[in-house]
């Protein structure tokens, strides 16, 4: 078999937020550690370079560049001839890779973190159907981008989802089922681990991006009504309304932390007693799992991808039809050894079926197929 050599493409990389860029660069530093030859493109805020980060050579291009340009360059950078010789592992920048493998014909593996049609259709104003409604619903430009965006999972070798639920959504827009394969996200459990040192300082905390159908707005609201102290950490378009509908509720008691280095997490979710991602849409949510992994009593949405992660009163609990937001909020206040089995139980299963090296190892064999 050819020595594995893997070029990563993704829209964002750190210093940008996000469970993609997050994932991209330890998986990438992972590889390298492993003595594979590793790349990495992406974009950039700051003007375009080239460096070298753990081993890993990481090419970005500045989002400052006008569309066309930019879009040009990435497929040009991913299409080099170097790129014959690799495997794309896909976490983002989806066109622009899908030009480049036409180009240079390279092997490809598309990890699909979510539905970015349906996305960039709710932060552009243009939907507020949940993404399973919003399935076949497409139209005018987001009807080419579904077309295109399925154009290049569809070249793809093989596809990794993250869920089940997204492994039927990928299978919905015509992808043949036998090349997906379900790989969770994953978490540093050595990281993410229980700290009884850290006194607690917040009754609940979320950790997400700030965006409409995260449910934020709803969680601030059940905590105000409770006298809750709560924990924001994350960033987004929704932050100025959020912060205000905090200030305009009596009894609340809301920190907005912003975006938080990953490193200081785990003190952060250690220092708080519930966690809580009250998320209308998820595919595999890493906070989630990072919570589980600290050994949090956690809630989560039942209708979502996080409902894959939870299982109701073992490692979580689940609100939405069968139990609200509020309701699965006053069943933790009140019951600490539900809390305390709860505790285990997540604990647990992040060692068992979320730990890092685990899920890096399955990724790293789907990529070995595809060469």
């Amino acid at each position: 078999m050819a020595k594995l050599k893997v070029l990563l493409t993704s829209g964002i990389y750190p210093p940008d937020k996000g469970g993609p860029a997050h994932f991209v660069s330890s998986y990438s530093k992972w590889l390298a550690k492993s003595g594979v030859d590793t790349s990495v493109l992406s974009l950039t805020d700051q003007d375009s370079t080239n460096k070298e980060d753990a081993g890993v050579k990481v090419s970005l291009i500045s989002r400052r560049h006008m569309l066309p340009i930019r879009f040009s360059l990435a497929s040009i950078s991913i299409a080099k001839p170097l790129a014959k010789k690799r495997v794309i592992l896909m976490n983002g920048l989806f066109l622009e890779t899908l030009l480049a493998q036409v180009i240079s014909r390279a092997r490809l593996v598309a990890k699909v973190p979510g539905d970015i049609v349906w996305e960039r259709a709710r932060n552009q104003g243009l939907t507020n159907l949940t993404i399973d409604q919003y399935q076949g619903k497409e139209h005018g430009g987001k009807k080419l981008f579904r077309f295109l965006f399925t154009k290049s999972l569809g070249k793809a070798n093989h596809i990794i989802a993250p869920s089940l639920h997204l492994k039927h959504l990928i299978e919905s827009w015509g992808i043949n089922s036998e090349k997906i394969s379900v790989i969770r996200n994953s978490v540093d459990t050595e990281l993410f681990a229980p700290d009884v040192s850290i006194s607690k300082r917040f009754d609940v905390i979320t950790v997400c991006r700030l965006v409409p159908w995260k449910g934020v707005d709803e969680l601030i609201n059940e905590c105000s009504k409770r006298d809750l102290s709560l924990a924001v950490v994350g960033d987004g378009p929704e932050r100025s309304n959020l912060e205000k509908l905090a200030q305009g509720q009596s009894g609340c008691n809301v920190t907005f932390f912003g975006d938080v280095p990953h490193e200081n997490l785990p003190a952060l979710l250690n220092a708080s007693k519930i966690f809580v991602l009250n998320s209308h849409y998820e595919g595999s949510p890493h906070s989630l799992i990072e919570a589980l992994s600290i050994g949090m009593a956690a809630i989560a949405r039942e209708s979502t991808g996080s409902a894959e992660v939870i299982n109701d009163s073992e490692n979580g609990l689940l609100s939405g039809k069968s139990r609200s937001l509020g309701d699965s909020i006053d069943l933790l206040m009140k019951d600490s050894a539900l809390i305390e089995r709860l505790q285990r139980g997540a604990r647990t299963t992040a060692l068992a079926e979320y730990d890092q090296e685990l899920n890096f190892k399955r990724i790293k064999s789907v990529l070995e197929g595809a060469l």
